[in-house]
């Protein structure tokens, strides 16, 4: 089965060699763990490989934030599709040349595609309509929902989220797109995140020797064999990398 990688030879490894295309995947962990890094670690790979990607921010204003990691690590990720459904006024610019699949004709704004919608307000199923026109047009290899956690909070009645959590996923395997989703918080409280998705990797930073030290581990990866040891691994001016277990 073809596979899709990180870049990240270390995270990898640990993967069984990289994630299984056309499958959802979740990188969890609290605030600040890097998992928006990590994600668009893994559309600047398929970029670099010919493929189109596709990030979609529902948290932070998408230009504010591809430019934050541009600079930082030198990733050029000018040819990469953005959607920006953050649910306040976009502060996006299109002066960037970073196309935003919103600005299209044919995609239209969120409030006149439901009359259940606020204006404003997103949810799943509105988000999965403006997929299906920008999807007429063109396919899509990676696709990063950062963050599904915001995402999964729009305006959808409690009894029916799960049930419309499950219709989100599948519609990228049912295009045959490989999605990343962000998720905030523990393991403990990503439950259903974890059920949906085909592979989980989570992040955490915890103080060791008086020193604060980041950790990635493999939770889980469906029909195929990875290793779950937990390692550390550090983001710097060089982008991500991992450090070797220490042998005891």
């Amino acid at each position: 089965m073809q596979v899709q990688k990180f870049g990240i030879e270390a995270l990898d490894n640990m993967l069984g060699g990289g994630l299984r295309s056309g499958r959802p995947y979740i990188i969890s962990g609290n605030s600040g763990t890097g998992k928006t890094v990590l994600a668009l670690r893994f559309l600047y790979e398929g970029l670099k490989m010919g493929e189109k990607c596709l990030y979609i921010a529902t948290d932070k204003p998408p230009h504010s934030t591809i430019t934050s990691i541009s600079d930082s690590f030198g990733w050029d990720l000018l040819s990469l599709n953005v959607m920006d459904a953050v649910p306040t006024p976009s502060l996006y610019s299109t002066v960037y040349p970073v196309r935003d699949v919103t600005a299209k004709g044919e995609i239209r704004e969120i409030s006149e595609m439901s009359k259940n919608v606020e204006k404003g307000e997103l949810t799943m199923e509105s988000i999965i309509l403006k997929l299906e026109l920008e999807y007429k047009e063109k396919f899509y290899h990676r696709v990063v929902v950062d963050s599904f956690t915001t995402l999964k909070r729009f305006g959808v009645e409690e009894e029916r989220r799960n049930p419309v959590m499950a219709k989100f996923f599948r519609f990228f395997v049912e295009k045959g797109s490989t999605v990343v989703l962000t998720v905030e918080g523990n393991i403990q409280k990503i439950r259903p995140e974890l059920i949906l998705s085909s592979g989980a990797i989570h992040l955490k930073r915890e103080v060791q020797d008086m020193e604060e030290k980041r950790k990635i581990a493999v939770l889980k990866m469906r029909g195929s064999f990875f290793d779950p040891i937990e390692r550390e691994f550090i983001i710097d001016k060089n982008g991500i990398s991992i450090r070797k277990v220490k042998s005891k």
